[in-house]
This record gives C-alpha cells, structure tokens and sequence, in this order.
C-alpha cells in the first residue's frame, strides 16, 4: 500500500557533542597552522604511463597506489623527490595532500527536525504533514564517502554495512557524521530511500577530519567495487579556503562518475563562493546548497555559479551513532536529500548516467522558492515527483501512474487493457493488447489479452517491469530477468546473467548488462537484437530497430530503416523512446525531437519543455514540466487523448 509518513511536529531530540577522541594511529602529521599535511603528496601520473615506474624512477615508496579513478599515488617526499617528479615527463600533477573536513553544523530546530521529508514531494508551503514515496529505492546502494557509518543502527535495518575504511579501521563511525547522512539517504524513519543498501566508505576520522590522499583512496574504492545502481556522497572540502589544490580530487570524482555512480556533493558551509573548491566545484557532479524550512537559503551555505540546487538542509534530524539520533545544519544534509532522490529515480529507471539524472533533478527542480538566493547561484529547489518513467504508450492504448499511484488507461479497449485494477502502483507499462503493472509491495498485476500467458505474471518480487507486443519481464531484486508469454522469436528466453534495466521491443527483449553494454534475445530480422559492442547510457528497442544513446549523449540507431528511423539528427540527447517507425528524444534544453515515420503525425511534437517522451506504435505523448501530458499521432481509438485528470 501507499506509504505516508506522517511528520511529528515538536519531536525531541538527543544533542551529540561529537568531540569523540582522535586515536593515535589515524592522527596526520599535520604541518603547525596549516591545512596541508606536512613532505605528503599526491602525485598525477599522464594516462597510459606507469605509475609505479614513475615513482621507482624517482627513488619513492608510496604509501598508496590508486586502482581507477586516478593514474598516480600518494607518498611522503623530501625536497629533491619532489623536484625529480615535478620535471619527471610522464607527471601531470605534483598536489600537496591537505586536509578536509565534513561541512554539517550542529544546530536544534524546535519545531522538529522531519520537515526536509515533508518539503521535498510538494510545490509550495506551507508543510503538507507527510512524506510520499512510492518506491523505496529497493535495489540501489548508495555509498557515504565519509566518517563511516553505524551499520547496525536500528533505523538501517540490516540494509547498513562498512564497507572500507582508507584509515586502515573496521570502518565503524566514530563521529556520527556519515551514519547522520545515511539516515537521511535510507533510514527507516529519516529516510527518503526505505529501502536502499546503505554502504560506509570511512576517510574522515572521529573528528570530522581527513586528508584528501584518503579522500580519494575512498572514491578509489567505490569506483573498483560499486554494485550498481549506485548513488555516492561528498560532504566535505578543504580546511584552507583559500588553497589552489584539488585537481586531483576533480579529476578522482570525474572518474567515479565515468564509472557509472550518481554523485551529490556539498557546497560548503563557509557563506562564501564555493566554486572554486574542490569538490564542490565537479561540473559533472551535481552540487548542493541548503535551505531552511521556510524556503530562506541556509545562511551559512555556500553559493556561486556551480549550485545545481537547493535541498532541506537546516535542522534536520537523522540517525546518530550509539543508535540514537541528532539534529544538524548544512549542506551536507543537504547532499544526502539529493542523494536518497537519485537512489529512489534509479530504483524506477534503472541506470542511468549522471548527465540524464541531473537533466532530471534540475528539470523538475521547483524554480525561483529559495529566499535570499545570490546572484549568480541558480534558484531551483530540490523536488521528487514520483515515478520518473510513470507514462507508457503502444499500439492502440496508453497508460499511466498518476500521483496518487493508482493507474490510468485511454484509448481502445476491446480486450480490458485499458480497464485497470485498484490498488497503488509505482510501473506501468502498455502492451499491444495487454497491460502490465507494478505494485507497491514488488509484485506484478497484468490485465488485458492473454492467449499466449503475456499477461499471467510469475509470483515474486521485482524492481522493473516492460512490455513487448505479446510478452512481458521483469527484472528481480537480485537483477535477473523473467519473461513470459509468446515465445515465438525466443523472446522470453532471457540470459541468466544478471541485468541494471529491462527494455522490451515489438518481439525481442533486451537488457542493460553492469557494465553498460546491452544484449537483446529474441526476433533479429533486421538486425534490431544485433546490438554495437558499445556502451549506452540509455536504450530503446522499437518494432523492427533500437536505438541507444553513447556516452557522448549522441543517438545510434540499427535494424530497419523503412521510414527513416535510423537516421536521428545530430546533437544531445538525455532520453529516447521508439516505437513501430519512429523514435523520439529528450534533449538537454528539455524540448522533444522526432525522426521517422510521420504518417499520422507521430513524429511531429508539440512546442515546449517536457520532462519525459514515450513513444507508441504510432503515437507518442510527453509529459510537459508543468505537469501536464501532450499525445500526438494517431488517435482513432483515443489513445492520443490523454484525460484531464491523468496526473
């Protein structure tokens, strides 16, 4: 059923200090007054050289040796190896390691510390009471790169684990920070993800304090072993304000999110323009300001032209170490509110590259709220809007998850497609004569056509659900798929290798492997399933062809080329959909392009901005970013008449 959170006004609340000990063996050599670490460094090797035989070269021992998001390493070097590295040819960067710290403050709200839940799933204020959600980020780990976390606080179920520890510990939270953001990322009570895997990557230690050499041995971690989905936090930045370093830690998050990891960072709690501070300022990444529950900027939160958004980030009340909870301030709060609604888009969506999830935040993203905002500092507010992927067309009907998760149908009805049952719902998806659904609670509810069993799902949970003309899949918590139905082209016959997303076509499935690369199965006529040994950020099968967008958000198309279809224009895309002959796209400023068959109009869309496009056999409908639906194309059984009350 629904889950509605009722927010409790005036909750009390445990104030934790905070000022645990600093243990001997995790303290730095810091250098007097300074925020450097004393003769410590890390070192950028130039792609393809040898890092080890950089250092060898230089007569250095590191003291660590990273794996993937940065060619280099970190050691302690004395005057004359520092110099040897700097004119070494293969060294790209000579970066003294510096300190860094968690950006939350401690502050009480007195009028209870739940109300970023109840800000974030509604337009305006005043505060609804509630939290809606419906998903729970089932399937999505979500990584802290911070103090650790409390694995087994009570509100993380048994969801929690430490995952590594850059200071050579069991990566248990001795400060709290990080254990704070898990709650608000996937706690049971605090959480906006009720569901997702909370996974602690320790590089700060019990006081808040770390180094950026451990920093980036944690983003290191993650990039090598991330199970995907997978959303990551950055909650701090460099001690010294004023300090040029931090190309190497730019250069560690941008690999981490090549690797296929959302990651939300924190602007700071300084008052100043924190883009000129690493993390923060990671173009790809998607940066962080706080707000108050009165929509005024927090006003220690950091601001400048690289803030992405706003997010609930003064008084918040989160899980604590010693299994209690806290109340703090600051745009780490604030990050991890991102972070727990790009966990809950990935558990609906699957995959997806940082690029299109951005695209999204910031598309849905309530404009101009955010009092006291500087100039320069875009003014967008932090919103989640439900399911991301709530619309679905195909030959003759159309559906849809309204915001009150029930579903609605339009169009021809000769077989009860368009007649679906009660209950909530968090997918839907429409076959040619069949329709499929996917509840609250995981299990899947067909109705419509069903000679061939297309619509007699298996018993079981699942994350994702899709439709083709006469079969159905779904993809399981443990990413495996099952399809049934008409097997004619041997479409429900899916591997048993594990899958991130489902996308079905006309008589072939396919499927998102981990790394990126897609396998189809099923009707290979015309090359539809014969998928480029390529990576896609996005994929969509269509009747006879497919198409995927690159890593360089361009469109590829392959299969039949009746009406043109796979000739899609040049430029970038965040978001396609194919259907018999045509194919539509979202495009980075948010506006719909069409290619194809454009015989009944289905290629021809509406004017506008739009936050998502679905394409059926020969129609296509949008949602538009104020929350309304465009269909247009063929329309003889109604299917193009979307109703006023869909959403």
């Amino acid at each position: 059923m629904r889950r509605l959170l009722s927010l409790i006004i005036g909750v009390g609340m445990l104030l934790a200090t905070g000022t645990h000990p600093l243990a001997a063996a995790e303290q730095p050599n810091r250098a007097a007054g300074a925020a450097a670490i004393a003769d410590q460094f890390i070192i950028s090797v130039k792609p393809g050289r040898d890092a080890r035989g950089v250092a060898r070269a230089a007569n250095v021992t590191p003291t660590h040796v990273f794996s993937r998001v940065l060619n280099g390493f970190v050691a302690t070097l004395n005057a004359g190896q520092r110099t040897a590295l700097q004119h070494h040819p293969d060294v790209a960067l000579v970066e003294p390691d510096q300190l860094v710290a968690a950006t939350g403050t401690q502050s009480i709200d007195p009028t209870g510390g739940l109300w970023g839940l109840d800000r974030i799933d509604q337009r305006a204020l005043p505060l609804s009471g509630s939290y809606t959600y419906i998903t729970s980020g089932m399937g999505v780990t979500a990584y802290i790169i911070d103090s650790g976390v409390q694995a087994n606080h009570p509100d993380f179920g048994a969801r929690a684990q430490s995952a590594y520890d850059a200071l050579g510990g069991s990566g248990a939270d001795c400060h709290g920070h990080g254990t704070h953001l898990a709650g608000i990322i996937g706690g049971t009570t605090y959480g906006l993800a009720k569901q997702v895997k909370l996974r602690g990557v320790r590089v700060l230690d019990c006081d808040a304090l770390g180094t950026v050499s451990n920093a980036i041995r944690g983003i290191d971690w993650v990039a090598v072993n991330a199970v995907k989905p997978a959303v990551a936090t950055l909650a701090f930045i460099p001690i010294n304000l004023s300090s040029s370093n931090g190309a190497t830690l730019q250069l560690a998050v941008e690999n981490l999110i090549n690797a296929g990891v959302f990651v939300a960072v924190a602007a700071g709690n300084n008052n100043v323009d924190g883009c000129a501070l690493a993390p923060a300022n990671v173009s790809a990444a998607f940066t962080v300001a706080a707000s108050t529950r009165t929509d005024q900027r927090y006003a220690a939160s950091n601001y400048g032209a690289c803030i992405d958004s706003y997010a609930p980030g003064a008084g918040i009340t989160s899980a604590w170490i010693n299994s209690s909870t806290d109340t703090l301030s600051g745009t780490s709060q604030a990050t991890a509110f991102v972070a727990g609604v790009a966990a809950l888009y990935k558990a609906i969506a699957g995959e997806a590259t940082q690029a299109t999830i951005n695209s999204w935040l910031i598309t849905n993203a309530i404009p101009n709220i955010v009092q006291g905002n500087p100039a320069g500092t875009s003014n967008r507010f932090l919103r989640w809007t439900g399911d991301p992927r709530s619309l679905s067309a195909n030959s003759t009907h159309t559906c849809a998850v309204r915001s009150d998760s029930t579903i609605i149908c339009w169009g021809k009805n000769d077989y009860g497609q368009t007649t679906p049952p009660s209950g909530l719902f968090t997918q839907v998806r429409a076959g040619r004569y069949h329709t499929c659904g996917l509840r609250l609670d995981g299990t899947i509810t067909c109705w419509g056509r069903n000679d061939y069993g297309q619509a007699t799902p298996p018993a079981g949970t699942f994350s994702q659900i899709d439709t083709g003309e006469s079969h159905s899949c779904g993809l399981r918590p443990d990413n495996i798929v099952v399809c049934w139905g008409w097997n004619g082209y041997g479409q429900i016959v899916a591997p048993t290798e594990p899958f991130v997303q489902l996308i079905l076509g006309g008589h072939n499935s396919c499927g998102v492997r981990l790394d990126g690369t897609v396998q189809c199965w099923g009707n290979n006529r015309y090359g539809q399933s014969s998928v480029p040994s390529i990576t896609f950020t996005q994929f969509t099968p269509g009747g006879f062809f497919s198409c995927g967008i690159r890593p360089d958000d361009t469109v590829l198309c392959w299969g039949s080329d009746l009406a043109g279809q796979l000739s899609p224009p040049s430029g970038a895309f965040t978001y396609i959909s194919a259907g018999a002959n045509h194919a539509c796209g979202l495009r980075t400023n948010s506006t719909i392009t069409c290619w194809g068959d454009n015989w009944r109009g289905q290629a021809g869309p509406p004017s506008g901005t739009f936050t998502y496009v679905a394409a059926g056999a020969d129609h296509t409908c949008g949602i538009r970013t104020d929350g309304t639906l465009a269909c247009w194309g063929r329309n003889y059984e109604g299917q193009a008449t979307p109703p006023t009350n869909w959403y």
